[in-house]
Parts: structure tokens; C-alpha cells; sequence
């Protein structure tokens, strides 16, 4: 399964830790292949996981509202970890498309250790304890600049 963490990228490392930006970093399971082939072959199975919770529970994700701006997401009756949705760019975008779905409009992240949260983009803040706002549309996490409210 791949982990994201805020612990830095380590070509070196055991387990491999490949930058997601933003502060992330995922750690590639371990195996003869190259990294590359491994977080690719690891993000498939997570993605085909995903699928057999579609096809369980009719839904993929699941989302409660937070405060008037925030919803906080979670994986359908799974203990899969909701950050697992950002650890390969095929997933992240996934989980932006949904999520900007859901808004009608771009939408930004914010992580804290498993757990995700979001908001339309123009509603970005910073949210004290949590990493973001985050950027999801190129695959990777970008860190979206904030202008404070006058």
C-alpha cells in the first residue's frame, strides 16, 4: 500500500519516498522493479480497490460538511486511508475531478496525518494543523497562495 508522509523524498530510503509536493511525500513499496513501475503497479491496485468499492456501495467517496466552507472526505466503508488519494498523480486527479465535480467549481485540499479535507479554491485559507491549501489539477499537490480576506 502506498503511505504519503510529510517526512522528506529519499531516493535512499527503505522504503523509497518519492515527492508529491506540497510538504508530501509517498513511500514506494519495496520490490526488484524500478520505483517508477512500483508506485505505478501499487497506485493500479489501489485504484482497482477503489472500483470494488464502487461496485459494493455505489460510491467511491464519501464527504460530511465541516463548517459552511469545509467538507471533510473519507473512503466509502473501507479502512483505506483517505490520503492514499494523493499518492500517485492518477489518483489525486480523480479525487479533484470529484471534488470540483461536487463544488461546480476548482477546489483545494488540506491534509492532517490520514484525513483530507476541501473547499472551492476561492474560499482558500489557511486552516491551523493542517497542510494546504493544495492544488490537485496537475497530479500533484500544489501549495495554492492565500489572500487574506478585506
Amino acid at each position: 500500500m502506498l503511505k504519503v508522509t510529510t517526512k522528506p523524498s529519499n531516493c535512499y530510503s527503505s522504503p523509497v519516498r518519492v515527492t508529491l509536493g506540497g510538504g508530501l511525500s509517498v513511500e514506494v513499496p519495496e520490490g526488484a522493479e524500478p520505483v517508477s513501475q512500483r508506485w505505478i503497479k501499487a497506485a493500479a491496485i489501489v485504484e482497482a480497490q477503489l472500483e470494488d468499492v464502487l461496485a459494493a456501495r455505489g460510491a467511491r467517496l464519501q464527504y460530511r460538511w465541516v463548517d459552511d466552507a469545509l467538507i471533510e472526505l473519507r473512503v466509502v466503508q473501507t479502512s483505506m486511508p483517505m490520503s492514499v488519494m494523493l499518492a500517485h498523480p492518477s489518483l489525486s486527479q480523480h479525487l479533484d475531478r470529484a471534488i470540483s465535480t461536487l463544488f461546480g467549481e476548482p477546489s483545494v485540499f488540506y491534509v492532517h496525518g490520514s484525513d483530507i479535507r476541501a473547499c472551492p479554491q476561492r474560499l482558500a485559507t489557511t486552516v491551523d494543523g493542517w497542510i494546504g491549501p493544495l492544488a490537485l489539477s496537475q497530479g500533484f499537490c500544489r501549495q495554492v497562495s492565500t489572500a487574506p480576506l478585506t
